[in-house]
């Protein structure tokens, strides 16, 4: 299996847990915005000063979708994904990925085909 093979079948499986954690109220927007955040947030400055628990918390709280679009379609395709319990697939995974990155920045989109890309 090639790596985007692979990426499509570890996306399905964490979908899962996904799923299992909207459906039971224990994931929302704040969460995951909280969450993805602070995995990119740095320890240390360019410059080598440590960065303390407590900036890094009160960076975390002041967050709004409104400062990262890309997040918020995120968001919102998965929110609605679950909603409607659609399955996951390799074409609707690379609509995501394509949807994700594209859709805060542009005004309209045409395709003659129901799908952002074809796979």
């Amino acid at each position: 299996m090639g790596p985007i093979q692979n990426t499509i079948v570890e996306n399905a499986k964490v979908r899962q847990v996904s799923a299992r954690a909207w459906m039971q109220g224990w994931m929302d927007a704040s969460t995951i915005l909280r969450g993805y955040a602070a995995r990119l947030l740095p320890g240390r400055t360019p410059a080598g000063l440590e960065i303390s628990e407590s900036q890094r918390r009160g960076f975390l709280t002041q967050l709004s979708f409104e400062q990262f679009p890309s997040v918020a379609v995120e968001y919102a395709i998965v929110e609605e994904s679950l909603r409607t319990g659609s399955k996951p697939s390799a074409q609707s995974f690379l609509d995501f990925q394509h949807g994700v990155v594209a859709l805060p920045y542009v005004k309209g989109s045409f395709r003659t085909t129901g799908n952002l890309c074809e796979w």
